[in-house]
């Protein structure tokens, strides 16, 4: 439940701080009452966490809970700032993409099965082998993510950078690469339609190496938990997410 509340009340920062959805709250009702329910969502799921009392969880456990939550969200927060320093950059490295997604998106999943693990266990190996898990099923999810925005053309039409437009623009020369180039900065000029976006990020197999990369972290979450499954732990639930 903390989590929850911690998540969405970053959703709704995230929204302010972009300002680029209509229907999000500070659209409709205006930066200071969104502010004012993304505050209360944070007060909720620090209240969350206390509420751990009442299921006989000790108290230097709750605080190592609540600290370990404050530690991945504060990275979140990292993630959030260079997203927004580096706003629309064309030159951003594939490194530095996945280095934000680790940060701003996957420390959320890692978060989530880390803590999960640790109501259960003090295992060390343990608890090693679900934040491997909930780090690389994070970013097999944005990346999955990126590679849907491509394929429904909303991020295309957004003009957004993503893993796959990343990879593109640096396989891509001359004349192609100006071009994508051009739409991406929000040039004037001749400018690509939707549809010849997605074929040049399908023929300079943008989407094919998304893919591998998205798979490569599938496996290495499949590795981490069957190894947990190895030392005893029921991991039918987390095959679902790597399905």
């Amino acid at each position: 439940a903390s989590l929850q509340f911690f998540i969405a009340a970053g959703d709704v920062f995230d929204d302010i701080e972009d300002n680029d959805a209509p229907l999000s709250l500070s659209s409709r009702y205006g930066v200071a009452i969104t502010n004012n329910i993304a505050t209360t969502l944070l007060v909720l799921g620090e209240k969350a966490i206390a509420g751990l009392k009442e299921k006989q969880v000790n108290d230097s456990k709750i605080v190592r809970i609540l600290d370990t939550i404050n530690h991945y969200y504060l990275k979140a927060c990292t993630g959030q700032h260079l997203d927004l320093s580096y706003g629309n950059k064309l030159d951003i490295s594939e490194n530095e993409y996945l280095d934000i997604l680790s940060l701003k998106s996957a420390s959320q999943i890692e978060c989530a099965c880390y803590t999960g693990a640790l109501l259960a266990t003090d295992n060390n190996k343990l608890l090693g082998l679900f934040k491997n898990f909930g780090y690389n099923l994070g970013m097999m999810l944005q990346i999955t993510n990126d590679i849907a925005g491509i394929i429904s053309k909303k991020d295309i039409i957004n003009k957004k950078i993503t893993f796959p437009v990343i990879f593109a623009l640096s396989q891509t020369e001359s004349f192609t690469h100006d071009k994508l180039e051009q739409y991406y900065g929000k040039q004037n000029g001749n400018e690509l339609s939707s549809d010849q976006v997605s074929d040049i990020l399908s023929e300079t197999g943008a989407m094919h190496y998304s893919a591998i990369i998205t798979e490569s972290y599938r496996l290495s979450a499949k590795e981490a938990a069957e190894r947990a499954e190895s030392n005893g732990v029921n991991i039918d639930k987390m095959r679902i997410f790597l399905q």
